[in-house]
């Protein structure tokens, strides 16, 4: 609650910088008129497609867990607590026991019911708005360098293009001429990598955090399923099962955030495979040097996102974050046993 609650006033606070780059997002932004815009449609859709999964899969998670206190009338939640005549503590939204007696929250269930309801939604919200804000432009980030590494590729090679509504383009002056056109895609790419480090500068404290919670959660919620398998819950108990989606999609929602920053890089760093792939060899000696300068600038820019000195966010950092967790839970665990056992 805490968590998504500084996420919102994260967003309010950083608004108008948000706002600024999200020229980004646009089809439009590049100015060199020869990219291949088949990856900027395909790259929009499907930025658009998986952005909806996310806020369906963040919607599915919350609506389990708000529907499963009225598919189970009665439920042992708190162990042992019930009364004396054996009526059990009535399952709640979050899995919690408040701190009442057992009869005033089952005669007042409804009312706790609707609060615990609205609180969810609030996180739910918080959830989906942050996705929609930072997968976007992080993808689009991905699809504008992928763009330019592939227009970097084809200088000296095409003869000619498609515009942005799909219809065939006459060759200017300035496409014509391999120096202008390079130059032009070197003033995107700037362009590119200006609104990188904003956003980066942006949401850099806030990834951090972000990596912290989810990583904090996935270890106390895998250690609440493994204590309760171990004490007689079946794998199918509410609990267990609405722990163990929420772990899953935490798993994947860190996969994806780790990915997105590893694609990233990946196309920042082929930006000079690109230039030499492209047809210089053919070119003037102005040309040339212009290739070499591009290579030299693309190569002193070390604008990769990290959480640390060393810690960069990619799948190794995912990966390493996956086997903490699990020495954290192992430990947890065997000193659970530990004390059962003494």
């Amino acid at each position: 609650m805490t968590y998504n609650s500084y996420k919102m006033y994260y967003l309010i606070r950083y608004s108008d910088a948000i706002w600024s780059c999200m020229d980004l997002t646009s089809i439009v932004f590049l100015s060199y008129g020869w990219y291949q815009t088949d990856i900027l449609r395909s790259g929009r859709a499907w930025c658009i497609r998986f952005t909806n999964f996310l806020a369906m899969l963040w919607g599915g998670l919350c609506g389990f867990w708000i529907i499963s206190p009225l598919l189970i009338n009665d439920y042992l939640l708190g162990g042992d607590k019930q009364y004396e005549d054996g009526a059990l503590y009535h399952s709640n939204v979050f899995n919690i026991l408040f701190p009442v007696s057992i009869e005033f929250y089952n005669n007042n269930f409804i009312q706790f019911y609707v609060m615990e309801c609205t609180l969810m939604l609030y996180n739910l919200y918080a959830l989906i708005l942050f996705d929609i804000f930072i997968v976007p432009l992080f993808m689009t980030i991905f699809i504008q360098l992928k763009t330019i590494n592939m227009a970097y590729k084809s200088i000296g090679y095409h003869s000619s293009s498609m515009d942005y509504e799909g219809n065939r383009k006459t060759v200017t002056d300035n496409e014509s001429n391999p120096v202008k056109s390079l130059q032009l895609i070197i003033q995107d790419h700037q362009r590119v990598i200006q609104k990188m480090r904003e956003l980066y500068k942006i949401f850099r404290p806030m990834i951090l955090i972000r990596i912290v919670v989810e990583s904090s959660v996935l270890v106390f919620q895998s250690f609440v399923i493994i204590v309760g398998l171990m004490e007689g819950l079946s794998f199918r108990s509410p609990l267990v099962l609405k722990l163990f989606i929420a772990v899953l999609i935490y798993i994947f929602h860190l996969f994806i955030v780790c990915f997105l920053f590893t694609k990233i890089n990946e196309q920042k760093s082929d930006i000079n495979v690109a230039l030499y792939s492209s047809n210089w060899m053919e070119m003037s000696i102005k040309f040339k040097k212009l290739i070499f300068l591009t290579m030299q600038m693309n190569s002193a820019e070390k604008l990769i996102l990290k959480i640390s000195d060393k810690k960069i966010v990619d799948l190794k950092m995912f990966a390493s974050v996956m086997h903490m967790c699990y020495s954290i839970i192992s430990v947890m665990v065997k000193s659970k046993q530990k004390l059962a056992d003494k």
